[in-house]
């Protein structure tokens, strides 16, 4: 019976390894292309969003843009993430931090981006 587990092992192993560098590419990639198609705006307009998430202004909604925020990111970020930094930082050292950083700003206009497509093509019940 490990026998044919380690078969399974070792024949997704050998679909799975180059499908993780043709992802890389793809996401890495991607979001490059966004935000040069973009401009950059989400980095570039990051203080007027600061501005308008701390406004005191309130909605008919009940919650203010603060609440609807925290809420976001308790549903993006979660426990995988937080203990995947620490790994990585583990593993890698802190010079992983840079490369952190830069996927988290192209990271940042692919979210921008399915954030607005998904508002623009969202439907009323």
């Amino acid at each position: 019976m490990s026998s044919l587990f380690e078969t399974i092992e070792s024949f997704l192993s050998l679909i799975i390894a180059p499908l993780e560098w043709i992802m890389l590419f793809l996401v890495i990639g991607g979001g490059l292309y966004l935000t040069i198609h973009s401009r950059a705006y989400p980095i570039t307009r990051i203080k007027s969003a600061f501005k308008l998430l701390f406004s005191n202004e309130t909605s008919s909604s009940g919650i203010s843009r603060f609440q609807a925020l925290s809420a976001v990111l308790a549903a993006t970020v979660g426990l995988g993430n937080i203990s995947g930094v620490a790994i990585a930082i583990h593993m890698g050292g802190p010079g992983v931090l840079v490369w952190m950083w830069l996927t988290a700003i192209i990271g940042s206009t692919i979210k921008f981006y399915s954030c607005s497509l998904s508002v623009s093509l969202r439907t009323y019940d």
